[in-house]
């Protein structure tokens, strides 16, 4: 009968051979993970299938049996991956944000050339959001799809060729950070009082967020046709909160106060009510730290 050949193992869950336990080429396995090593010498390393760690050589990675292809390059600073919704994943700039800043790319251009990517005269390295551009050649706007092509974020193809030294301009749009939506959160609450106190009717960490805009609305369930709202605007420096009052309407008397301020972690908004059962109805629009 054949002997039976065992390598190196162990049956405990998380435990992995260190250089001491297995020499360059020498191979263990932890029966209990399932799990492959060996050793180069100065590392170990896993072996085989379901890997805990992985370096891919060049070629690119196709994930989930060709279910979506990453990048075979890294993008530039501060771009995200994005699907074309085919599985292929690519590096763009970040479109996020309420609000757009503008940038320019200039090119001079060489004789019969049509593509223009990279570096430009200024130093500044061609990136964009594809419905996001506007491309002028000498001053003249030319028209997506027809006289240019706009495809990888990274490059404008021409559909004819340039002169020498003729000039390409490219105005990018591209979203800025800290607008609501990308660094705010919009939430509501509704808090039924029934003492004329001051009540909590919403509360945020101030370590997330600076400052705040509140729509409230009252309505004192006593007595008919007695309703209130008004907006505030408040902001805190870590101890204190400041705030202000405007836009208040109410169809008979005002039947709410309005003040606010830090407890402990909180940022809290506060209101005193003048009847004994009042409805309090907010929206809080908040922007991060």
């Amino acid at each position: 009968m054949a002997s039976v050949v065992k390598i190196k193992r162990s049956s405990v869950q998380g435990k992995a051979p260190t250089t001491s336990d297995i020499t360059a080429g020498e191979i263990a396995l932890n029966t209990r993970d399932g799990k492959l090593f060996s050793s180069d010498g100065t590392a170990v390393f896993e072996v085989g299938a379901n890997l805990h760690s992985l370096s891919v050589g060049t070629g690119g990675i196709s994930v989930g049996n060709g279910a979506f292809t990453l990048p075979t390059t890294d993008g530039v600073a501060d771009q995200i991956l994005v699907t074309d919704g085919n599985g292929v994943l690519q590096w763009r700039n970040q479109s996020g944000g309420s609000a757009l800043a503008f940038k320019q790319y200039s090119y001079i251009a060489a004789n019969n050339q049509l593509t223009f990517t990279g570096v430009d005269n200024f130093g500044s390295t061609l990136g964009y959001i594809e419905d996001k551009i506007s491309v002028y050649l000498n001053g003249v706007k030319l028209l997506a799809n027809t006289d240019y092509t706009a495809t990888n974020g990274t490059s404008i193809v021409l559909s004819a060729n340039t002169a020498q030294d003729d000039t390409l301009d490219i105005q990018t749009y591209t979203g800025v950070s800290g607008f609501v939506s990308v660094d705010a959160a919009i939430v509501a609450n509704t808090v039924t009082h029934t003492s004329a106190t001051q009540v909590v009717a919403d509360s945020f960490l101030k370590t997330s967020f600076r400052s705040a805009k509140y729509i409230v609305q009252a309505e004192d369930t006593d007595h008919n046709n007695k309703y209130q709202v008004t907006e505030v605007l408040l902001i805190h420096n870590g101890s204190s909160t400041f705030t202000t009052e405007y836009g208040t309407v109410a169809t008979s008397t005002s039947i709410v106060s309005i003040d606010s301020d830090v407890s402990g972690n909180d940022v809290r908004l506060l209101i005193t009510p003048t009847s004994t059962n009042t409805k309090i109805k907010i929206t809080r629009t908040s922007i991060m730290v």
